[in-house]
């Protein structure tokens, strides 16, 4: 690791900016409007100093042989290759050797290999960045964020891109996921009732749909065909742990809510067997003699499937009293 053709990079760049921002804002007097400019000066020079280091610190940890042994057989330097990525610190181009062996093959990249981002444009942060803000706001909402509160501003489809690899990943996973996640749970307390509940939402999907209304009959009368988006019902779950009251009569304390969701799915199957392993995992996890509690609206097709399923057979099934009140207030 060069650590000074590292730091004589970030410095010139600093150096080049500071001495034309001082070249074209000569004054020794603060005003609002200078302090901006200096800050969106800072904001511009300050992405470029990092990733000029960081590209100069993985290009010199590069593989420098000719040939190199993957999964026992011989590859051979190619040619340089180079790759636009997008850093924490905004984009940031690096330029890879490329191998291949003897039948010339699949290209090997032994820098991505070595850094983590073989398939990936975008680093772990950024990607983890992009997940976390997209289980809040769309991919638009996000970028327009990001151009406005980080130094990385990527376009909505990279966002989206990002996002369907992540949930690819997760759903070929996703048993491992929750094994590792279980292992580390534990309750602040001790539970005294389980409530299960779970519900559908309706969200908008990009997919062609029915459209509503009643199709024609008479001759000459086209069908109602198809819409671009359609909605359709997601279902979501939750299992959550509730301690001992404090006072006779009151609400006993939520410790805490363990959430499941899956995206339409035909029947829910999916859903289900999630939402059941969920269930399973709350009630080994609060022990025996915990009051076990169940909470619906009044939907008919959720009811026969509580009622149908004998993991729910030692449950109080109770309407939930929200759902109710709901109604109630338009009656």
């Amino acid at each position: 690791m060069d650590t000074s053709a590292m730091l004589t990079a970030a410095t010139r760049i600093l150096k080049q900016n500071l001495e034309e921002f001082a070249n074209r804002h000569d004054s020794e007097e603060l005003t609002p409007e200078l302090a901006e400019k200096m800050m969106s000066r800072l904001r511009q020079c300050m992405p470029l100093a990092a990733t000029a280091m960081y590209t100069l610190f993985l290009e010199s940890l590069e593989e420098k042989r000719d040939i190199i042994e993957v999964n026992g057989a011989a590859y051979r330097f190619k040619r340089n290759v180079p790759k636009e990525y997008e850093t924490f610190f905004g984009k940031m181009t690096v330029v890879r050797r490329l191998y291949q062996d003897k039948s010339d093959g699949p290209a090997y990249y032994p820098l991505d290999e070595a850094w983590g981002m073989r398939g990936h444009y975008a680093t772990e942060e950024v990607r983890e960045a992009f997940c976390f803000s997209c289980a809040h706001v769309t991919p638009e909402e996000t970028a327009a964020m990001l151009r406005k509160t980080s130094m990385f501003h990527p376009h909505a489809t990279a966002i989206k891109h990002v996002i369907e690899r992540a949930g690819k990943v997760i759903a070929d996973h996703h048993d491992e996921i929750d094994a590792q996640i279980r292992a580390h749970e534990t309750l602040p307390g001790t539970c005294t009732v389980l409530a299960a509940s779970l519900d559908g939402a309706t969200v908008l999907l990009n997919e062609k749909g029915t459209k509503p209304g009643r199709p024609g009959e008479r001759p000459g009368v086209a069908p109602c065909g198809e819409t671009p988006t359609s909605y359709k019902v997601a279902m979501v779950g939750s299992v959550s742990f509730y301690g001992v009251a404090q006072e006779e009569g009151k609400t006993p304390p939520r410790l805490a809510s363990h959430y499941t969701a899956r995206m339409p799915e035909e029947y829910t199957e999916t859903f289900k067997a999630h939402f059941e392993r969920e269930v399973y995992a709350a009630q080994a996890l609060c022990g025996p003699g915990v009051e076990k509690v169940v909470l619906l609206d009044g939907a008919k097709n959720l009811w026969k499937y509580v009622n149908t399923t004998p993991l729910f057979d030692d449950y109080i099934k109770v309407v939930d009293f929200f759902h109710a009140t709901e109604h109630l207030s338009k009656i």
